[in-house]
């Protein structure tokens, strides 16, 4: 029987992937990875942002959903290349009032029934090497 190579995609089964975002341009890098991952593995990106401070029930307000939303498409667009947003597979995540940013990824991760988390370190950059 010949061999038959297996690309990385076909071994491992991804099909949600998380990436926690401040909106910051600190955040892009991890949001480039979560964008090709996205498109290797035709998985869906879910970008979460969660707000610290108690504000207005964000999830439920829809004048807030629609900005949050646009903060969001303006993210991902520079990482695009020559894509279309429309190409992509995501969905926006707001979660106000949080108290524990780990918890909350946490939480969301398991809600969403996530396969894989693309975040950014906010380590010195050597001690971010051995995270992987």
């Amino acid at each position: 029987m010949p061999f038959r190579h297996i690309g990385v995609a076909e071994m491992v089964k991804v099909e949600r992937i998380l990436c926690p975002t401040d909106l910051s341009t600190e955040s892009d890098e991890a949001l480039r990875y979560a964008i090709a991952l996205a498109r290797v593995y035709e998985a869906k990106l879910f970008l979460l942002h969660c707000n610290e401070e108690n504000s207005r029930a964000e999830e439920d307000d829809e004048t807030s959903k629609t900005q949050m939303n646009r903060l969001f498409a303006e993210s991902l667009v520079p990482h695009l290349g020559l894509a279309n947003l429309d190409e992509l597979d995501w969905h926006g995540l707001v979660r106000s009032n949080v108290h524990d940013v780990g918890n909350a990824i946490v939480r969301e991760a398991v809600a969403q029934k996530i396969d894989l988390i693309v975040m950014r370190s906010r380590r010195r950059p050597r001690a971010a090497v051995l995270l992987g």
